[in-house]
């Protein structure tokens, strides 16, 4: 063995290894600044303090919450009023998140909160109005604990179905919206199959929501479905 070799390459290794236990310290100074208990340290690291996203929302109040969320969707909003806020059997603006809360009890789902927002998982058909196909649900509220968005999403079997599921649901949009905003790809099974990343989606824009449904070919025979509602 060349001794003179491993002479020349133990400098290199041992900046090597300083350098990786830097980089560790370092993602676990910036772990920990992102916790309660190391916030002030945002302000000294490189590329955080006020400009850190996660450092922002962490900040960020309820009030301050729904004021970015309004600003950021103000781009959606349509010119026509909306002839119904019906989510899913939610009324957008006005359904609490106890109503929602009592609902998933009804129905044993298992659910998870994180802050103003609620995941509710293996959603059972009957859980639904008729028309809804949900595998998960997540319910989005503002800082008075109201209903603000709605967004259910499964998994559809083949492109047949796939292609049904969206044209009935483009059908019930606009006989309770009115004529959709935009419109992409054909609702048949030839055009679902065709390739992945095929989509089939209907938009709604009025001036207090926005609606959406689509259906996307993921590929290996797996359809996903998307049915969402946004307060504007």
């Amino acid at each position: 063995m060349d001794t003179r070799s491993n002479r020349r390459h133990k400098p290199w290794l041992r900046v090597l290894g300083v350098l990786a236990l830097g980089s560790a310290a370092f993602v676990a100074v910036v772990g920990f600044a992102h916790t309660p208990a190391g916030r002030p340290l945002l302000r000294y690291l490189p590329g955080m303090g006020s400009s850190c996203p996660h450092a922002a929302a962490a900040t960020m109040t309820a009030d301050d919450r729904d004021r970015v969320r309004v600003q950021t969707l103000a781009q959606y909003r349509g010119e026509a009023p909306a002839a119904s806020r019906d989510a899913a059997g939610f009324q957008l603006g006005s359904a609490s998140r106890d109503e929602v809360e009592r609902w998933a009890l009804a129905h044993a789902l298992a659910c998870t909160a994180a802050g103003s927002s609620l995941r509710c998982d293996a959603v059972p058909a009957g859980a639904l109005p008729p028309g809804h196909v949900a595998d998960t649900i997540h319910f989005g509220f503002d800082a008075r604990d109201r209903v603000v968005s709605v967004d259910l999403s499964s998994r559809l079997p083949d492109a047949a179905i796939a292609a049904q599921w969206v044209e009935r649901s483009d059908a019930r949009l606009r006989a309770q919206l009115g004529e959709p905003t935009a419109q992409r790809g054909e609702a048949t099974a030839a055009f679902m199959a065709r390739a992945p990343l095929a989509q089939v989606a209907s938009e709604f824009r009025r001036t207090e929501l926005r609606a959406k449904v689509s259906v996307t070919n993921l590929g290996h025979g797996r359809f996903a479905a998307r049915e969402t509602y946004q307060q504007l």
